[in-house]
């Protein structure tokens, strides 16, 4: 053993003198140039000093360990936490920044998110939609100008208190019909979703929400952020609908009968000459559009020609559609008539300015007055019982005119709710009017013959007072109130309203092919309408809002199932069975 320890001992001499030989110095380091090169030398000089090999383990582990942690051979993520555990700055500020970006960036993915949610995802809903399924709905609706469609509903709705979510009122009868289908066909899909109800009893009228309002506001704003031309077609809409106030449907159709169209030059497609427009008042209109167009360059004159203008396509577009979609004016006849009344009446000699106008001649006075000439014995005031037996035969005599009698309106008026209910039950029958042309015509024309009948009663009785002042306000009191009560009495059986419309409906169908699509289901509906009259008390407003249901819900399937509801009511006005 004390061999084996003296062999020890002298090795590791041995080794130190070789250690100290061609490890110690700094000389040594200096030759080693490269990172390989000291690494190198550190092996070297620990196999040189011959240490045991349990002590040169741990220091070749270390060795190896550096070597691995170098910043051209280690990852990336060794290299950075080497830095960390140095202090380097650089480290901690890159960390900065990184933390930063990436903040940035989740942030902005939440406000993205956020900002392609569809309004239209927050109507409340039994069937669970994605907002690309809810948009699409809308979409197809709005056809193949979705702007017009937009901004044409959001024109028809107006503003309501705001009530579970509904927030605007549409109401479709007081739209043009052309306006009226295609703001229609937007409310039905807004009903598929659940943005849209029915307001009333009325069916033209509903109730919007919020959220289809907004999501038609988003796409008209998108249309004027991604066409640039969208904003000067608004601006010719406005001042062309400016120039044909206040009849702007009738001076529209004024101006396209004019327009003579051309071969395209230089984007014009119609010409106007107003010098060869022979009615001044037509002149007068399109002048006004003629101007209004010049001012965003949708009008140009002709540089030889005087009086001649030139139309570009948008123009004559904006023409077209105030054409197809503004409200009729009652009075544009008459003012026209005034118009071109006052043109051609001749001037009136005023005489000269200047003249001097000759001196009145005094006139002598009479030596006495004139004898008074004998007068006409002055008018006794009516007496109240006379002036009521009169006005009840004025009124008596008006509505047997029209069928009916005093005493049989003023019993089914007896309820203050029943005019109410009448009118109600009036105002589903015209919408239907409203909606289908050969009814509308119809019934407009049944209207004004009720109307003529009614005058020439008037005129009658008029011919018979002889001028007397004191009859004469009774019968126009009595006359006056009957006229605006005519839509109250319209519905009456005793009319034959209902009668009428069903056999002009069968006769129409009897000049062409039958009737028209939705004719027969209509036709149906006012003969099940009729029978049904013949069966109420028309005294008890129960019956009138059941025949305001009946003409409110078109006819098929679901309104036979809604007829079936109804159980037979045998009675009649004054009560008893029938």
């Amino acid at each position: 053993m004390m061999a084996d320890a003296a062999a020890e001992l002298f090795t590791l001499q041995s080794g130190l003198k070789t250690f100290e030989t061609t490890c110690i110095g700094g000389d040594k380091l200096i030759a080693n140039t490269s990172a390989d090169a000291l690494f190198g030398f550190a092996r070297k000089c620990l196999s040189d000093s011959a240490l045991p090999s349990k002590d040169t383990e741990v220091l070749r582990t270390k060795i190896n360990a550096i070597e691995l942690a170098r910043d051209d051979k280690a990852h990336r993520f060794v290299v950075t936490w080497n830095a960390f555990e140095d202090g380097n700055r650089l480290a901690y500020l890159a960390l900065a920044i990184a933390i930063a970006i990436d903040s940035l960036i989740f942030m902005s993915g939440l406000f993205g998110a956020n900002a392609v949610r569809s309004p239209l995802s927050d109507v409340p809903s039994y069937k669970s939609r994605s907002a690309a399924q809810l948009e699409s709905t809308i979409n197809a609706a709005l056809g193949p100008h979705p702007y017009e469609t937009a901004w044409m509903t959001l024109n028809a709705l107006r503003p309501m208190t705001n009530s579970d979510g509904f927030s605007a009122i549409a109401d479709l009868s007081t739209l043009e019909r052309s306006a009226a289908d295609r703001v229609r066909m937007v409310l039905t899909a807004g009903a598929d979703i659940g943005a849209v109800e029915t307001a009333s009893v009325n069916p033209e009228r509903y109730r919007v929400r919020s959220e289809l309002r907004e999501y038609l506001s988003t796409v008209c704003d998108k249309h004027f952020k991604t066409d640039a031309t969208a904003k000067d077609h608004a601006r010719l809409d406005q001042l062309v609908n400016a120039a044909l106030a206040p009849h702007p449907r009738e001076h529209a159709d004024v101006v396209l009968h004019t327009l003579e169209p051309i071969r395209e030059t230089e984007g014009f497609t119609s010409m106007v000459t107003l010098s060869e427009i022979e009615s001044a008042y037509d002149n007068r209109v399109v002048r006004r559009v003629m101007n209004a167009g010049s001012s965003v360059k949708a009008v140009a004159p002709d540089i030889k020609i005087e009086d001649r203008y030139y139309i570009s396509p948008k123009l004559y577009e904006v023409l077209l559609t105030i054409r197809a979609t503004a409200q009729e004016s009652a009075n544009y006849e008459f003012e026209r008539r005034r118009f071109e009344g006052v043109q051609e009446r001749p001037a009136i000699d005023g005489g000269a300015l200047r003249d001097v106008a000759p001196p009145i001649e005094q006139q002598p006075r009479p030596a006495e007055l004139a004898k008074p000439a004998p007068q006409l014995p002055r008018l006794q005031p009516l007496s109240p019982q006379e002036q009521q037996q009169l006005a009840s035969y004025y009124r008596e005599t008006l509505l047997n005119q029209l069928g009916l009698d005093d005493a049989l309106v003023e019993m089914r008026l007896k309820a203050p709710a029943m005019r109410t209910a009448m009118l109600e039950a009036w105002k589903s029958l015209d919408s239907h009017g409203k909606k289908n042309h050969l009814l509308g015509s119809v019934l407009r024309k049944f209207q004004s013959d009720q109307d003529k009948d009614l005058s020439a009663v008037y005129s009658q009785l008029l011919s018979e007072i002889g001028g007397d002042g004191r009859k004469q306000i009774l019968l126009e009191s009595e006359y006056s109130k009957i006229s605006s009560d005519l839509v109250v009495y319209m519905l009456f059986p005793e009319t034959g309203l209902i009668t009428y419309l069903v056999d002009e409906i069968e006769r129409a169908a009897q000049h062409d092919d039958g009737l028209q699509d939705g004719e027969q289901s209509l036709k149906d509906q006012l003969k099940f309408v009729q029978q049904r009259m013949g069966q109420l008390n028309l005294s008890d407003t129960t019956s009138w809002d059941e025949i305001r249901a009946r003409l409110a819900v078109s006819y098929g399937a679901s309104a036979t199932d809604f007829y079936r509801r109804f159980a037979p009511r045998n009675d009649s006005d004054d009560g008893s069975d029938l």
